[in-house]
């Protein structure tokens, strides 16, 4: 695979190149971790006035350092991002070659399926970015982190076609930019006007240990929080699928439950704290068997209770109705 950093090195006899171009040609490449191997024939001409000389159509030039002492000539180089890329019509269909970092341009609004491989530890993606196609992601094990140029907003925009789709399906470290810089999330707080949240949003978001939905929000997707495993506080509008003319009545259809049933499996056991805030009912099984929940608070609103609403939540001690 193609390495973050590179470095050039050449070796010389005369040391003086003020006011002199010198042109070198090198078939040979020092990597970062020690390895070495042959590279494409690159050729130099000193002095090089602008760090951003092209010398390939995958890097750029970054840094320029001359030892002395030893007559070595060190060329660092950096990625070319906008010249690896393949993207027609705005949509991501490739790259040239694999990158430990990975950076998507502003013009990329369509990720298509399995781009990216088991190379990359971190990615950027910018907030033109509206849909990821399925298994984008499936063979980055590897990744670590996702740098987000966009706001919590922006990313509920974005269009999930699978659990794979999710950067965050391996990641571990989601960053937001704020004030021109990136701040790790430890919670999501999904502003007012969201209208919905969708399928598979919010997967794999294993770092959050709070998430509130607004009740703005009226849809939410099937999965929107699976494997949010560190939640300890979750805050929704309503049980389900819809506010209004649900077909999905159980917590856990957010976290991968099929039916009620399953609520148990894949309600994360760190949730201790449920906010119901916008619901006009509890359809049947809603709750049933959140064998960890300890507190539960539901707004003035809601007028009627579904069967085995509450059934088989055992840990739970305390009920908050804000209503008479």
């Amino acid at each position: 695979y193609m390495p973050y950093k590179l470095y050039l090195n050449f070796n010389f006899d005369n040391p003086e190149m003020e006011d002199k171009n010198y042109t070198f040609t090198s078939n040979y490449l020092n990597v970062d971790d020690s390895y070495s191997y042959s590279y494409y024939e690159s050729k130099f001409e000193f002095p090089i006035e602008h760090k951003n000389d092209l010398i390939s159509n995958s890097w750029l030039i970054d840094t320029i350092s001359y030892n002395t002492i030893n007559s070595t000539l060190s060329v660092h180089l950096k990625p070319n991002f906008e010249s690896r890329l393949i993207v027609e019509n705005g949509t991501l269909t490739g790259t040239k070659a694999p990158m430990v970092e990975e950076k998507i341009t502003d013009d990329v609004k369509v990720i298509n399926s399995n781009i990216f491989t088991n190379a990359v530890t971190s990615i950027n993606i910018p907030n033109s970015v509206q849909t990821i196609k399925a298994d984008a992601f499936r063979n980055t094990s590897k990744l670590q982190k996702v740098y987000y140029n966009g706001t919590i907003s922006d990313w509920c925009n974005i269009q999930f076609e699978n659990e794979y789709a999710n950067p965050m399906y391996y990641a571990t470290e989601f960053y937001i930019k704020e004030n021109n810089n990136y701040v790790k999330l430890s919670e999501v707080i999904i502003p007012e006007g969201v209208k919905s949240i969708g399928k598979y949003q919010f997967y794999g978001f294993d770092n959050i240990n709070k998430i509130v939905i607004p009740n703005s929000v009226t849809s939410i997707g099937k999965n929107a929080l699976r494997a949010c495993t560190n939640i300890n506080e979750l805050s929704i509008p309503f049980v389900g699928d819809k506010l209004e003319n649900p077909t999905i009545f159980h917590i856990g259809y957010l976290f991968g439950a099929d039916t009620y049933e399953y609520n148990g499996k894949h309600f994360p056991s760190s949730i201790k704290t449920l906010k119901i805030t916008n619901a006009t009912s509890l359809g049947e099984g809603a709750l049933y068997n959140l064998a960890n929940l300890v507190s539960v608070y539901l707004n003035a609103e809601i007028t009627s209770f579904g069967k085995k609403s509450f059934q088989a939540s055992n840990s739970l001690a305390n009920v908050y109705f804000e209503g008479d």
